[in-house]
Order: structure tokens, then sequence, then C-alpha cells
């Protein structure tokens, strides 16, 4: 008796901290902004793309003074691990706007943003899409050995 005892305690011990453990870990929020800047006229695009020294990263710029520190928000993703999308896939992910976008990275100035949040840019190609996950860089400048430095510091 006393050993079912033993066994039932442990039993109900171990499932309580595997519960509270559950419990901590928390499903990432997901954001996806279709970026077009095919259909945007040069001089009204908001944002623009860079190619990184590596010819499979890409970073783009919002072109406003819109984060805290007054410098604009970057993103930096690898081509090579894009995915393709068909149309139909395509209209059943909700998109944001650029104005949501802009808003969420204000209020979210961090670099360690992708710790809770994934943040997709979804751009056409051809009769389909591509989708590839961004790292939000905030006001950031990264060295070319990925160094993170302040902005207006060497």
């Amino acid at each position: 008796m006393k050993q079912k005892l033993s066994i039932l305690l442990f039993l109900s011990l171990s499932g309580a901290l595997n519960l509270a453990h559950g419990q901590n870990k928390r499903k990432k929020d997901t954001l996806y902004y279709l970026l077009d800047t095919f259909q945007v006229p040069i001089n009204d695009r908001m944002i623009t793309m860079d190619r990184g020294e590596s010819p499979s990263i890409k970073y783009y710029t919002i072109n406003c003074a819109c984060l805290s520190s007054g410098t604009q928000p970057k993103f930096r993703y690898n081509i090579t691990n894009q995915k393709e999308i068909d149309k139909d896939a395509f209209k059943s992910i909700n998109l944001i706007s650029l104005p949501h976008l802009i808003n969420f990275v204000r209020k979210n100035d961090d670099p360690k943003l992708a710790a809770n949040f994934d943040i997709f840019f979804v751009e056409p190609f051809g009769e389909k899409y591509i989708m590839n996950k961004a790292l939000f860089l905030g006001g950031w400048i990264y060295r070319s050995d990925d160094r993170q430095i302040k902005p207006g510091k060497n």
C-alpha cells in the first residue's frame, strides 16, 4: 500500500511539473506583410531593399525615422530559406498593412523581438508567392562581422 501511494504521489508531482512547465511555453505570434514593391512607383516607396555581402541575404528598411532612437526599422532575411506558396494559400494569410507594421515595430523596438514574434514578408513571384521569415534588426546597425552597434557609434 505504501509503495502504491509513493508511485501515485510521484506520478501526480511529475504531471504537475510537466503541466507547469508546459504553461511557460508560449506560442509565438506571427505577422505577415505583403512586400510588393513593384506595384509602387520608385519615388513613392517607403521600403527599400539592399543586398548584404552574401547574395542570399536581403535587407529591407522602412524609410521613416519612426523608432524611438530616431532611426529607421530594418529587417534581414535569407532567401535560401524562402517558402513558395500558391494563390489559395496566400488568400488564407491574414496580412497586415504598412502602418500596422510600423506601429508594431515602434512598440516592440528590440532586437530580441524574434523571441516572441515571427514576421514574414510575402512577395509576389509570377503566379505564386514566396514567403521569407524576416529578422527585425530594430534601429541597430550591423557591421559586416555581424557585430551590433548603436546608431551613431563606430
